[in-house]
C-alpha cells in the first residue's frame, strides 16, 4: 500500500510517501525504494512461482496492469525472475534452431553417404525417434528445462547419428560385396548390433550413476537420459 504523488509537471519528477511505502505485517522494510532525485522509484515484492511458465504468464499479467499506469508514468519488471525466465526462453530457441540445422546437416550428410536423397530420408527417421523420445518424456514427467536437462537432445541426437553412420556404411560395403540388399541387411546387424548395443547400455549405465547424486538437476539429467538412450 503506497502513494505516488506527481511533482513538479515540467521536471516530471516522482515522490515517493516513505511512512506509506512500508510493507504491512510490522515488516519495517519499505515496498518502495525512491531514488536521491526522486524522478524514479523501485517496487519490490517477492513470488512463489519458478517455472518459465507460471513465470511467462505472471510478467504477462503485471506488464498489462503497468500499462494501465497514468500517462506520466512508467514501469518496468526487473530481478533475477525476469532473467530466468528470459534465458530459459532463448535457451528454447536456441535448442530448435540447433535441432532443425542438425537435422538438416545429418539429413544432407546421409543423402551423400547413401547416393539418394529419398533413402537419406528414410535413414533419418531412426534419429528423429529418440530426439521426439526425449520431448516426449519432458512433457510426461513434468521435468522443467534447464541448462543441464537441455543438453540432453544434442548429445542424442549425436549417439544416433554415430549409430546410423555406422549401420549405413557397413550396409554399403555389404551390398556391394554381396549384390544382395537383403543379405546385406542380416550381415550388417550381425556386424554392428553387438557393439552399438554394448555402448548404449554402458551410456546408459554411467548416465544412472548420476542418481546417486544429491543434486536434483544432475538426477533429473541421468535418469532423462538414460530413459532416451
Amino acid at each position: 500500500c503506497f502513494k505516488c504523488h506527481g511533482g513538479d509537471k515540467d521536471s516530471g519528477s516522482l515522490r515517493v510517501d516513505s511512512r506509506e511505502a512500508l510493507l504491512k505485517g510490522g515488516d519495517t522494510s519499505p515496498a518502495i525504494v525512491p531514488t536521491t532525485s526522486g524522478s524514479r522509484a523501485r517496487s519490490i515484492a517477492s513470488a512463489k512461482i519458478s517455472g518459465s511458465g507460471e513465470v511467462g504468464a505472471f510478467l504477462t499479467r503485471l506488464n498489462a496492469r503497468l500499462d494501465e499506469l497514468p500517462r506520466r508514468l512508467r514501469g518496468r519488471a526487473t530481478g533475477d525472475l525476469v532473467l530466468l525466465s528470459h534465458t530459459m526462453d532463448d535457451i528454447t530457441q536456441g535448442m530448435l534452431n540447433s535441432d532443425f540445422t542438425a537435422f538438416v546437416t545429418i539429413y544432407l550428410t546421409l543423402a551423400l553417404l547413401l547416393t539418394s536423397f529419398r533413402i537419406g530420408l528414410y535413414a533419418l527417421l531412426p534419429n528423429l525417434i529418440p530426439v521426439a523420445v526425449y520431448y516426449g518424456a519432458l512433457g510426461l514427467t513434468g521435468t522443467p528445462l534447464n541448462l543441464s536437462t537441455s543438453l540432453i537432445g544434442a548429445i542424442t541426437l549425436g549417439i544416433a547419428v554415430d549409430d546410423t553412420v555406422h549401420y549405413f556404411a557397413r550396409f554399403a560395403l555389404e551390398a556391394r560385396r554381396l549384390g544382395d540388399e537383403r543379405k546385406a541387411t542380416v550381415g550388417t546387424l550381425r556386424a554392428v548390433v553387438r557393439p552399438v548395443t554394448f555402448t548404449t547400455v554402458g551410456l546408459c549405465l554411467g548416465f544412472l550413476a548420476l542418481t546417486a547424486s544429491e543434486l536434483r538437476n544432475q538426477v533429473e539429467f541421468g535418469l532423462l537420459s538414460a530413459l532416451t538412450m
